[in-house]
């Protein structure tokens, strides 16, 4: 990770919502109208989302939940497909931040998935 300090503030993050409350960091996929698939945007905003809260101390435990009745259909076939272009992501995108598994892998934390 780059010694600058990440932040939560001022950004916008479209595909998912963030909440911090304590020391839990919440992570929503929300995109219920395509069932919480992946797309380059999602990925991004998760992982700068989770490099975010290995760096803060003070964020003990990260949750993963999902807007809608599905958590994750996997990833987005149009997004991949080159289909569809999903819009330009307004949260910074990290360098060699690409795997949300080795993202999760390397946090250190205990993640919990809130699957309802």
């Amino acid at each position: 990770m780059d010694t600058e300090k990440l932040s939560l503030e001022g950004l916008i993050f479209e595909a998912t919502k963030i909440n911090i409350d304590g020391n839990v960091l919440t992570i929503t996929l929300n995109r219920p109208e395509r069932k919480n698939a992946l797309n380059s945007v999602m990925t991004n905003e998760i992982n700068y989302a989770l490099a975010y809260a290995k760096q803060e101390r003070s964020i003990r435990v990260v949750v993963l939940a999902a807007e809608g009745d599905i958590f994750c259909a996997g990833a987005d076939l149009r997004n991949m497909s080159g289909k569809e272009k999903p819009p330009a992501s307004a949260v910074p995108r990290l360098e060699g931040k690409t795997d949300i598994s080795l993202s999760l892998r390397h946090l250190h934390k205990p993640v919990i998935a809130k699957i309802q």
